[in-house]
């Protein structure tokens, strides 16, 4: 009920387009940066929420699809690579997708987590030689690195590689990671010149050649101190191998289940290359090709409270080996319990 001055009404005009032009830039791509957030805990401050959706880093922020059918390899090692340099996580944005790959996935670099949320990594590779992810460059070791929850999957019939091929790597983790061989996938999980590494809850199934494979090139560049908990390892020739300058492996409470050959080898070239230091704890060895341990040019060795059925025999002990002891174990086997050619082996209960 009255008259605005030009004034007023020249106020009001200004306060709308600057209302007006705050909407169109939340709506911008930069909006998120002006929006705070903050936690309901005690010492909590504000971020943005650009902040806050930067922690974790997505496949899909750099184009991966996620369908199966387009190749999502550039998307993905878009992203590695960027956490390569921000140190963030990288993530799935969706449960259950089906990433497709069409060369090997590289992490060259430390403290980066790989999480695909339980998605599948479908290598499409002709070749037949690739692996799906390969980790480190073999001259300067990284450290901290992170796979998880990943189902890996091959389009055709491998003749080589692995699913997960590290090489140089300190206090890598690869847990809850499954790994459909369907005999397609050549080999599993490959530990060479890498110290204190961890392998927990992952399940290898059918690939062609060995599950597990650990290696080192040197008395200096050991593999050592390897943990192998509750994973496990079916099909395929040989679920678990050691070979030439590897110290220390925890295996604990896994299956090595229906390998066509034996189920573990603690094996290396020579008793020079071999070193010491293998733990076999509760670890179910099951209908085996050949023998559920089979151990040579290695020492000090301790096979505890494990089983063996359904294969020829137990465990097989060769010449070159000093150290042993085999306890509170049940052995039941189609041929041999144990035979052992080596020297201070220690057997009871």
């Amino acid at each position: 009920s009255g008259t605005l001055s030009a004034s007023t009404v020249a106020a009001a005009l200004t306060e709308l387009d600057a209302e007006k032009a705050s909407v169109v830039t939340l709506n911008a791509p930069t909006g998120s940066t002006l929006i705070g957030t903050i936690i309901s805990a005690t010492g909590s401050v504000t971020r943005t929420v650009a902040a806050k959706l930067n922690d974790t880093v997505s496949v899909k922020d750099f184009g991966a699809v996620g369908d199966g059918v387009t190749d999502d390899t550039a998307a993905i090692q878009a992203a590695i690579n960027y956490c390569s340099t921000v140190f963030n996580k990288i993530v799935s944005s969706t449960s259950r997708s089906q990433y497709r790959i069409t060369s090997s996935l590289v992490i060259n670099a430390s403290s980066i987590v790989l999480d695909l949320s339980l998605s599948e990594l479908l290598l499409d590779d002709p070749s037949g030689l690739l692996s799906h992810i390969t980790i480190g460059d073999g001259l300067v070791q990284k450290n901290g690195i992170r796979i998880r929850n990943i189902s890996f999957t091959r389009a055709q019939v491998a003749t080589s590689g692995w699913a997960i091929n590290a090489n140089l790597t300190g206090a890598l983790e690869i847990t809850n990671c499954r790994i459909y061989g369907n005999n397609e996938i050549y080999s599993g999980i490959k530990l060479y010149r890498s110290i204190i590494c961890t392998i927990e809850h992952v399940y290898i199934d059918n690939c062609i050649n060995v599950g597990i494979h650990l290696e080192g090139s040197s008395s200096v560049l050991k593999t050592i101190d390897t943990s192998i908990r509750e994973c496990r390892v079916e099909g395929g020739t040989t679920a678990l191998k050691t070979w030439d300058f590897v110290e220390g492996l925890f295996c604990r409470d896994n299956i090595f289940f229906n390998t066509s050959g034996i189920c573990a080898v603690i094996s290396a070239s020579t008793n020079t290359n071999g070193l010491v230091s293998f733990k076999f704890q509760d670890t179910d060895f099951d209908s085996c090709g050949i023998s559920g341990i089979y151990i040579d040019n290695v020492n000090n060795i301790q096979i505890t409270g494990c089983w063996f059925s359904a294969l020829p025999t137990g465990i097989e002990i060769k010449e070159n080996v000093d150290g042993i002891v085999i306890s509170a174990n049940q052995i039941y086997p189609t041929a041999n319990g144990i035979i052992t050619y080596g020297r201070n082996v220690n057997i009871s209960g």
